[in-house]
């Protein structure tokens, strides 16, 4: 989990380092022969050079949950200020999903998880101007800025399945421990091998498991961080996803009603500026905002409060 982007030690890294950082982000299950072969290095050479980055925290393996299938509800709010009191309760808070400081029009950027928005808006954000927006999709990235050659993956298709308590017991295992190989989750979750496969392929065929993947530590590669807002008529929506997965830089997509945010993360400010203007020149309805991540409070892709009320299923 990234909790700053202070004081992070710039690495190098070499052609090698950089493909390899590509193709875990978005495969971190992948057998590592098949990655050495992809790599023309050695299956030493490529554990090696797996390690070296992991020990220098700029990997961390996740598993990317559609929650919307699971029936999260979650949201983004933008604020004016918070007190000292205010951002220390919801540093503290197990629903948060990332909590920014960021420069401009809005102080603080908010992603919470949360059945009763009322509530929450009492308990951590009384007497703050804010703006929220409702997070109906969650869309990976191919986030790549080595511009490593890559295929167009195909969409996968959402199918709705009804989960039962194995399900969930593989999820519980999963959202701890994303590397575990079946032989290892069978041996903590009993669950046969066999089942094991089944259900994890299931998972991932029907979305609900949309990524095994390593989040990079961009920060650590001198790269700068944004999020992006559009607010545009729903008729443009697919143009402009379109056009937001074409660019090297984009980050992870959350989808509002009327709205895209999401991670933008170049090397410098030129790149970012370029694809503002090319955004404006799609349609003139589009409404964009670049806010600039100042500091990142808590950052985690799967908050404690929704890996509990996985295991909780899975009883």
């Amino acid at each position: 989990m990234i909790t700053s982007i202070n004081n992070q030690k710039t690495v190098k890294l070499d052609k090698i380092d950089k493909k390899l950082l590509f193709y875990l982000s978005q495969d971190s299950r992948k057998v590592r022969k098949e990655l050495a072969k992809k790599l023309n290095i050695s299956a030493p050479k490529l554990n090696y050079r797996i390690e070296r980055i992991i020990n220098i925290n700029l990997i961390e393996p996740i598993v990317l949950l559609n929650f919307p299938l699971f029936h999260f509800k979650s949201y983004i709010i933008l604020t004016e200020n918070l007190s000292k009191e205010q951002k220390e309760k919801i540093k503290k808070d197990t629903s948060i999903y990332s909590f920014c400081e960021t420069l401009g029009k809005y102080q603080f950027l908010i992603h919470v998880f949360t059945e009763d928005l009322k509530q929450y808006l009492i308990e951590y954000l009384a007497e703050v101007n804010i703006k929220i927006f409702e997070i109906i999709n969650y869309i990976p990235d191919n986030y790549n800025p080595f511009n490593v050659p890559i295929k167009t993956e195909l969409e996968k298709k959402t199918k709705k399945q009804d989960l039962d308590k194995k399900d969930y017991l593989l999820l519980a295992h999963l959202t701890k421990k994303p590397l575990d190989s079946i032989l290892t989750i069978h041996s903590q979750t009993k669950l046969d091998r066999k089942t094991i496969k089944e259900k994890t392929k299931k998972l991932l065929e029907h979305n609900y498991i949309q990524k095994f993947r390593y989040i990079v530590n961009i920060f650590k590669l001198g790269f700068l961080a944004y999020y992006v807002k559009m607010e545009l008529p729903q008729i443009l929506k697919s143009t402009v996803l379109e056009k937001i997965h074409s660019d090297i830089y984009s980050g992870f997509i959350y989808e509002s009603f009327n709205a895209f945010i999401f991670w933008y993360m170049p090397p410098s400010h030129k790149e970012v500026i370029q694809f503002m203007n090319e955004i404006k020149d799609l349609d003139l309805r589009i409404k964009i905002e670049l806010i600039q991540i100042g500091e990142i409070l808590t950052l985690t892709f799967l908050p404690n409060k929704i890996k509990e009320a996985i295991k909780q299923k899975s009883q």
